[in-house]
């Protein structure tokens, strides 16, 4: 599906190309076509780069806990030294359920732990300010969503509820 936007967002690209240049070429001095075919172009490019850089939606954006306030996107998972971990994010497909808890033995300030079913995988890399606001928000019943980005990278999309 992502293949066919990529495709179809290119096909705009070339088509608004295209009518800018037939609108500066070809009409020339017509200030009404000029606009107008150089309008089109205009738009039809705006559109093509939309959808050729497209990504699905991975988190909702409600829950039964309500809408979302907060979202990061790409946020990447480490180990405990920062380094990429020791695990086979490739069989995990983009949009894979993931579970965020605080780290409470850790001597680092809000260090977020990340976990598939029940394997922890990671922790959370990112400014302190955001694994800030992720820990008030895990204090809630419910709040948080984490979902792996893209496959076979150590990242993830978080979105806080309220």
């Amino acid at each position: 599906m992502k293949k066919f936007i990529r495709i179809l967002g290119i096909i705009f690209l070339i088509n608004g190309l295209i009518s800018l240049l037939y609108a500066v070429l070809i009409i020339g001095f017509d200030i009404k076509q000029l606009l107008f075919f150089g309008l089109f172009g205009i738009m039809l490019m705006f559109i093509g780069n939309k959808l050729y850089y497209w990504n699905p939606r991975l988190l909702p954006k409600a829950t039964h806990y309500g809408n979302i306030k907060f979202q990061y996107n790409n946020v990447k998972i480490t180990d405990e030294n920062g380094q990429i971990p020791d695990y086979d994010f490739d069989k995990l497909p983009p949009g894979t359920n993931l579970k965020l808890k605080l780290d409470k033995n850790s001597d680092t300030e809000y260090q977020i732990m990340v976990y598939f079913k029940n394997e922890k995988i990671g922790y959370i890399k990112d400014n302190k300010n955001v694994r800030q606001k992720i820990t008030v928000y895990l204090g809630y019943k419910d709040n948080v969503r984490a979902v792996i980005s893209a496959r076979g990278k150590a990242r993830c999309d978080i979105g806080l509820y309220k």
